[in-house]
């Protein structure tokens, strides 16, 4: 190696040797130890840790995760004591069950995929990447099914619902790659709810009913991501993905019911139901990421024996 000596040496000032030009860091010194040349330069892997920021790369997260676990355990503990008051014995509680038809009108609202799609540039008249509709709309049906008891005008219910395909689909602008982008996802949603309520006759057969609950749903999600074809320029492009998210589910309620003979009853109930976030992607070879929260108005006509 090379022995730098600067002029400041030659006139008998302290040494300093040449900064390289570019990093400011000072040359590598070799010294002679025994006839052997011995080099003063740390090892290439710690001078590359020097002179390298460390940079850590941490998976993504969902925001509010934490919280949302804290609150299905807490859904969950509700549920098992539902179950223990559902099976204890009380005096002058009545034991249901019941099978329902679901019919609703559900909105997926506040679509955005948070920088993931496209560059976010005004090309022309678009902006690459930008969600057309931030809010969608699907009628679904489900069928479901409960067991409670009635304490006096009081009820208390475990509810399972299954709901068949909600639309949920999203469509973006992406000049840069000469194409539209769609993201079309099919959602089966699925709610066990514990329900409270409080009933009142009407008249000797017709009761009305109102309350609230809450409890866990699970979206079970299918996507597809197209980037549709362009004649001469670039082929149809499409990459599928399938997804499961859990969430907290509420919901508020109303209804009312007949007596149809001694044991049966038939009752119609209308509730708006949260049915939590929706979340699709990452795709292969594609990072992007869609969001939006469902909710539904819904009737269900319910056949109920006592």
């Amino acid at each position: 190696m090379r022995k730098h000596q600067s002029a400041g040496s030659a006139h008998g000032l302290p040494f300093s040797p040449p900064r390289h030009s570019q990093c400011g860091c000072a040359p590598a010194r070799t010294e002679r130890c025994g006839g052997l040349r011995r080099s003063t330069e740390p090892p290439p892997s710690s001078r590359a840790r020097s002179l390298r920021r460390p940079q850590t790369v941490d998976a993504p997260s969902a925001p509010g995760g934490g919280r949302t676990g804290g609150r299905l355990k807490a859904v969950a503990v509700a549920l098992a004591v539902l179950a223990s008051v559902l099976a204890g014995p009380v005096e002058g509680a009545d034991w249901q069950a019941a099978v329902k038809l679901n019919a609703g009108f559900t909105t997926m609202s506040g679509i955005t995929h948070r920088g993931t799609l496209g560059t976010g540039e005004r090309i022309g008249i678009d902006i690459d990447g930008e969600i057309e509709r931030h809010r969608t709309e699907d009628v679904t049906a489900g069928v479901g099914a409960s067991l409670g008891r009635r304490f006096g005008p009081w009820l208390l219910e475990a509810e399972y619902v299954w709901r068949y395909r909600t639309d949920w689909d999203a469509t973006a602008p992406t000049p840069t790659i000469q194409a539209i982008t769609n993201v079309f996802t099919n959602v089966r949603t699925s709610t066990l709810m514990l329900n409270a309520g409080r009933t009142g006759p009407f008249s000797a057969r017709w009761l009305w009913e109102a309350g609230l609950g809450a409890g866990a749903v699970w979206n079970r999600m299918r996507s597809d991501y197209i980037e549709r074809a362009v004649s001469g320029v670039r082929p149809e492009r499409r990459f599928k993905r399938a997804d499961t998210k859990t969430s907290l589910a509420w919901n508020l309620f109303a209804g009312i019911s007949r007596a149809v003979g001694q044991r049966w009853r038939l009752g119609l109930r209308y509730r708006y139901i949260d049915l939590g976030e929706l979340r699709a992607g990452p795709f292969e070879a594609r990072p992007a990421r869609l969001f939006a929260n469902q909710g539904a108005h819904e009737l269900q006509l319910a056949l109920t024996l006592k």
